[in-house]
């Protein structure tokens, strides 16, 4: 599974969960992984991937 795959996967599973929005979910795991000042319109692969192993 790529890293955009899992990311994905992990942001639907929160929607549903605790029924956040798809980008509160992603600024929480880019908090969880240490990336401050998190853009998701302007995510770099490098993030994404940093998020993805944090997961």
């Amino acid at each position: 599974m790529s890293y955009i795959e899992k990311v994905n996967k992990e942001i639907e599973r929160q929607t549903k969960e605790y029924g956040i929005t798809p980008a509160t979910a992603i600024y929480n795991m880019a908090m969880n992984a240490g990336i401050s000042n998190f853009n998701p319109a302007k995510a770099t692969e490098t993030e994404l991937m940093v998020i993805a192993r944090a997961i």
